[in-house]
């Protein structure tokens, strides 16, 4: 028997954020890079800010995915190739840590946070996607 639990499914963002802040978790590197949501570091449904924070960061993960554009001679975007989408968003600014941290294979940083608990850059932001 499977069983799926979804606590979070009816919350607010605002619920979600207050509940990591009153239990002291850690949030995800992404959010403290500046992303609104997690998913794929190339996501089909990235904003043009998000795509650009890619072309600064990790340019080899950029040019796979607009290699496949190329390739397959479609874009992603309905109207915009990734290029385009670059061009017209400005980078997160990521801190070395948390970029090492966010593209490391081992997550060695604490779950659960034991001092202060601050909001991350990404929390009520850039969240494109599906709803």
């Amino acid at each position: 028997m499977i069983y799926h639990a979804r606590i979070a499914k009816d919350a607010t963002e605002k619920q979600v954020w207050d509940l990591l802040k009153q239990y002291g978790v850690n949030p995800h590197p992404a959010y403290q890079a500046g992303w609104g949501r997690t998913s794929c570091l190339t996501c089909i449904f990235g904003s043009a800010n998000q795509w650009a924070t890619v072309a600064k960061y990790m340019p080899d993960h950029l040019n796979k995915v607009i290699g496949y554009e190329k390739e397959f001679g479609v874009t992603i975007h309905r109207t915009l190739s990734i290029e385009e989408q670059v061009d017209l968003g400005t980078p997160y600014n990521v801190e070395p840590e948390v970029y090492r941290l966010a593209m490391s294979k081992d997550y060695t940083d604490d779950i659960i946070l034991s001092g202060s608990w601050d909001l991350p850059k990404g929390a009520f932001g850039d969240s494109s996607g599906p709803t």
